[in-house]
């Protein structure tokens, strides 16, 4: 017989797995706001849908132990929808399912402490502002910006000369100008403004002496006047070898002028290529350091948001059975017919979380709750009380070296030891698994009936990169059984089972202890 109560339950694990998926699948925000930042807490519970302080919009994770393994998502739908609300935004819908067919959908509410804080941070722009020096350039890269002004300058004035038009005396005014407080790199930069609109020296134009004409010789025996006209010449001619030594000269210091042009050329080519190179390394540098002040800026506030905070977390969940339909069936031969299509809910929660951070990287945490369960899913089973605490604590370990990302992230080690216990609040106590290798301890499904169960897990959770940690623990239970074991020692009555075994999980993140 299918009743109602299936149908609507496959139709709304259904609707919930596939609004899940959607969620989940959209990137969360990051950074300012404080809305969704991921941050180094250690820890992170495995028993269930929803952990006591998950905190990221989409949480995901895969537990493996011995019993079993198990898959949970859950989604804060509302911590990226517009303003951050306490309380409100913190609502969150989850939904898991495991290797023997059970499923289990949650709901939490919480008051977190940290993000309201770091929501009012970011309103604040200026608050843990980071304002350290700025980036000094290369001392090699310096220097070869020092040799380009001077060779500048040295060119520029060889190709000027004595005196020079604006362009001549606006760089000869910049090459002046290398004082403390002027750094090479802007001097360069004026350079190469002031000395390129220095124009390329005339052709030089100025006409070569004309040599002086000896006087005409005398047909007799040269006179008085051929003599005074001979001594012209001589010191005409004199004149003129000094005008020709002049022009020369003239012509040299022109030429040269015009090499020196050429070389100031290639050297204001070559200085706007290391301004290039001065540039691109110094905007390297300015955006390594606003990542720096970025990362900085947030582990202020994430270490303040997480000094001596609180985080309280109200859910609820219910687990199911595998969905079976099958016609009446009587348990033995001649045993009246019972449903064929057993109990769907397996389990249901009420829990309250809270975490104390003392400082960014040390939390503690307690948690209790009210738990009804049944031991399996035929039509007489009943949901039996059972009272559950809980409480941890764990420290989160950077690696040396490591940085925070501006996200809040910073790789390391978390280590934590936790510890559950549960009552039995049935007075036949409450039927079981109790993992025993030899079938003969309890009923067919290896099932005792237990008036507590006590775990200790210690563990150790390597956080390596912001979507992805991976845990690996162990856990010691203690199991008290109600009453006797059938087959063992008749004077032995509520016996202890004790039993050690490893967990291992992977996950996007991991929250709580």
């Amino acid at each position: 017989m299918i009743d109602g109560r299936k149908a609507v339950f496959a139709a709304v694990f259904v609707a919930g797995l596939l609004g899940t998926q959607r969620a989940g699948a959209e990137d969360p925000a990051l950074l300012e706001g404080g809305a969704v930042t991921p941050t180094p807490a250690v820890g992170g519970e495995i028993d269930g849908v929803l952990a006591a302080t998950d905190v990221e919009r989409a949480v995901a994770r895969i537990v493996v132990t011995p019993d079993k393994t198990t898959a949970h998502v859950s989604v804060a739908p509302l911590l990226t929808l517009g303003d951050y609300v306490p309380v409100l935004s913190e609502t969150r819908v989850g939904v898991g399912a495991d290797s023997t067919g059970g499923s289990n959908l949650g709901l939490s509410i919480g008051y977190n402490e940290p993000r309201t804080r770091l929501d009012g941070y970011a309103k604040d722009p200026k608050f843990c502002e980071s304002t350290g020096p700025l980036p000094a350039p290369d001392p090699d890269l310096l220097n070869d910006v020092k040799g380009k002004n001077q060779a500048i300058c040295a060119t520029a004035q060889a190709v000027c000369g004595p005196g020079g038009g604006v362009a001549c005396r606006a760089t000869t005014e910049i090459c002046r100008e290398e004082i403390p407080g002027v750094p090479p790199n802007i001097l360069l930069t004026r350079l190469l403004q002031k000395a390129s609109a220095i124009g390329e020296p005339a052709p030089f134009s100025a006409a070569a002496p004309v040599p002086p004409s000896p006087p005409a010789a005398p047909a007799g025996a040269p006179d008085a006047a051929y003599a005074a006209a001979l001594s012209r010449y001589l010191t005409q001619l004199t004149e003129y070898q000094q005008k020709l030594a002049a022009h020369e000269a003239e012509v040299w210091a022109h030429q040269q002028r015009r090499i020196d042009f050429s070389t100031l050329q290639r050297h204001l080519a070559s200085g706007l290529l290391l301004n290039e190179k001065v540039t691109v390394q110094g905007n390297s540098a300015l955006n390594q350091r606003e990542t720096d002040r970025l990362g900085e800026r947030q582990t202020c506030r994430m270490e303040r948001a997480y000094s001596m905070a609180s985080t309280v977390v109200l859910s609820g969940s219910v687990g199911f059975f595998p969905l079976f339909f099958g016609p009446d069936i009587a348990p033995e031969e001649g045993d009246p017919l019972r449903d064929g299509s057993p109990n769907v809910v397996k389990r249901l929660d009420l829990s309250l979380g809270y975490r104390f951070h003392f400082q960014r990287t040390i939390a503690a945490q307690l948690h209790g709750g009210y738990r009804a369960e049944r031991a399996d899913s035929v039509g007489d089973s009943e949901l039996l009380p059972r009272a559950v605490l809980g409480a941890g604590l764990g420290v989160f370990v950077p690696f040396a070296g490591a940085k925070s990302a501006a996200s809040g992230f910073q790789p390391g080690v978390g280590l934590g030891l936790s510890g559950t216990v549960w009552f039995c609040g049935a007075d036949g106590g409450c039927l079981t698994p109790v993992g025993s290798p030899d079938p003969a301890y309890g009923d067919n499904k290896g099932q005792l009936p237990l008036s507590r169960r006590a775990e200790v897990t210690g563990f150790v959770e390597w956080r390596i990169e912001e979507a992805l940690q991976f845990r690996g623990g162990v856990s010691w239970r203690t199991d008290t059984v109600k009453g006797h074991i059938e087959r063992t020692d008749p004077a032995l009555r509520n016996a202890t089972l004790t039993r050690l075994s490893p967990i291992v999980a992977v996950g996007s993140s991991f929250w709580g202890i």
